[in-house]
């Protein structure tokens, strides 16, 4: 596509179109790495069920699109669980309304022609955000360390923005590891589990991690949402979740966010903050 530089070249301030305001513009790819037991499908289920229905999330505005959640990592009763008790902590919204806005497919993709059948569903669908949930398995890597096989996965993602009219960003699940030996003077750093070529592929880059301190009620623990790479526009700035689940039955589940700018070190193992 050749890009019209009399449109660019202006001294016009341009905001990219937001789809979680200050986080996820439309057109890009993030990546979300989260550490073991984290909660990243149940932090990103309830993202997209914001999105769908343009309610705040996590302290920032969204802007109302179709939500397209790809789910080749849980099972059905444990999907099946976070998006009731998302949706009773929602308010109960309608489900009629919502199924409008926000499709869910399971166990759809993970075959050497996914990026057909995304490329057909998107199609369909026209979502202005798609979830991949997890990576490896929904983009069928077969050679979880392949910088080749990443790169091309990640190149038709690229032609699918393109090729869908209503260019969507998309966001990449994938699991965090230690990279022993990787950080300032031999110290272990978080990193994304598999090919690095991920890294340098997409636009931004997060980790989620499990915050220092004693499990909250229930079991639950808070988690930090830390940006590690972005582009041009992406977050900035931490994000404390605290999450908050009913002791009724059926459960309810609330992921309240709040921004904080102290340093972060990915360094170390363990540390949350």
């Amino acid at each position: 596509m050749k890009l019209d530089l009399s449109e660019i070249l202006t001294t016009e301030v341009k905001e990219p179109n937001w789809i979680v305001q200050g986080r996820i513009p439309a057109g890009t790819i993030v990546l979300v790495a989260g550490d073991a037991g984290v909660g990243k499908s149940v932090m990103n289920l309830s993202e997209g069920l914001h999105v769908a229905l343009e309610r705040p999330f996590l302290g920032a505005t969204t802007v109302r699109h179709r939500v397209l959640y790809f789910d080749e990592e849980n099972s059905r009763p444990d999907v099946g669980a976070y998006l009731q008790q998302l949706w009773i902590g929602m308010g109960q919204p309608d489900h009629v309304e919502l199924a409008d806005w926000f499709q869910i497919e399971h166990f759809s993709l993970g075959v050497p022609d996914w990026p057909k059948r995304m490329q057909a569903i998107a199609k369909e669908f026209q979502p202005g955000i798609i979830y991949v949930d997890t990576a490896t398995s929904a983009l069928a890597i077969l050679e979880e360390n392949d910088n080749s096989e990443a790169q091309r996965a990640c190149q038709a993602l690229r032609h699918l923005i393109r090729d869908t009219e209503s260019h969507p960003a998309i966001k990449i699940l994938k699991h965090a590891k230690y990279n022993s030996g990787g950080g300032h003077k031999g110290q272990a750093r978080r990193t994304i589990r598999g090919a690095k070529a991920w890294i340098g592929a997409v636009d931004q880059t997060m980790f989620h991690i499990r915050a220092q301190g004693a499990p909250l009620k229930g079991g639950l623990h808070r988690t930090i949402l830390v940006p590690d790479k972005r582009r041009a526009f992406g977050m900035r700035g931490n994000i404390r979740i605290t999450p908050h689940e009913s002791e009724a039955s059926p459960k309810s589940l609330v992921l309240l966010g709040e921004t904080f700018e102290s340093k972060i070190d990915l360094l170390v193992v363990g540390e949350g903050e």
